[in-house]
């Protein structure tokens, strides 16, 4: 189990590729170079932010904590809404003012994998010595004087990964937007004191997201298995194995564990179950 106290984590710039000004605040990460590295953080966007249309060889989930945030066909995510990106699709994104997200990026069921921030940003910077970043495109001029433009993201993956990115085939036509408030709480079999609330479960990986509703003075295992779970606390506070969490803490659950939730105050958490690659513990 890791525990990772939002209010203790450094902030930190993010996405410099694109148009606009972010920070992200990471909450817990996976291992570097494996099926199953993730990253879970708190991302900020001040002022505009812009993307052009593109997609990613991985997974995004996303819950807006504050603001709201539009993508392209004219959708808009509003606070306390849930979004997944599915790897493949295609979408260009627009925020408007001062917007909060709870962000989880991982693999998605084509097993991909996820380049971590260190190697994004690290390499994003070298290649400012061979052309630049404009409005979420990278540019440069090859030995001929031709030029060249790639989305920024792909431009910094393949320069990572030394040849070429193969998109995995769009199982999604667009990201998909749900209103968690329309969901039911129903009781939990093992705790029925405490409701959960079922949002999403996206693919035969298992990747999943809901809402437990703890009353105070209750309690709830949540159990790593067939991958890691990862707890967001969006409102309340308790202990996780006893260990102090409050409200933006974050618990990841590796396989093979359990960790004991017990709230002081009503608490609410966001949880997400990450993509097993295992296929018999998928099963």
């Amino acid at each position: 189990m890791k525990v990772s106290q939002g209010d203790e984590r450094p902030v930190v710039r993010a996405l410099e590729f694109r148009a606009g000004t972010t920070h992200l605040r990471h909450l817990l990460d996976g291992e570097v170079g494996t099926r199953g590295n993730f990253m879970l953080g708190a991302w900020r966007s001040e002022g505009d932010f812009f993307s052009p249309r593109h997609r990613h060889n991985f997974d995004q989930v996303r819950y807006i904590l504050k603001g709201e945030f539009s993508f392209d066909r004219g959708r808009l995510q509003k606070s306390r809404q849930l979004s997944y990106f599915c790897e493949g699709t295609y979408y260009q994104q627009k925020g408007v003012g001062e917007t909060e997200t709870l962000l989880l990026q991982s693999a998605g069921a084509s097993g991909s994998g996820y380049m971590s921030f260190d190697q994004l940003y690290g390499t994003a910077r070298d290649l400012l010595r061979k052309g630049k970043f404009e409005d979420g495109v990278f540019s440069w001029h090859d030995e001929m004087g031709k030029k060249h433009n790639l989305d920024g993201y792909q431009a910094v993956w393949e320069e990572v990964n030394g040849r070429k990115l193969k998109y995995p085939k769009p199982r999604y036509d667009s990201p998909v937007i749900l209103n968690p408030d329309n969901f039911e709480w129903v009781p939990c079999a093992d705790s029925p004191s405490v409701s959960v609330r079922e949002l999403g479960h996206f693919h035969e990986r298992g990747l999943s997201v809901a809402q437990l509703r703890l009353p105070a003075k209750s309690s709830h295992a949540s159990a790593g298995r067939p991958g890691r779970t990862l707890l967001f606390v969006e409102e309340g506070s308790g202990t996780a194995n006893g260990e102090r969490i409050v409200e933006h803490s974050a618990v990841r659950v590796d396989q093979g564990e359990t960790v004991v939730i017990e709230a002081a105050t009503p608490m609410i958490l966001v949880r997400l179950r990450l993509p097993c690659f295992d296929q018999a513990q998928a099963a």
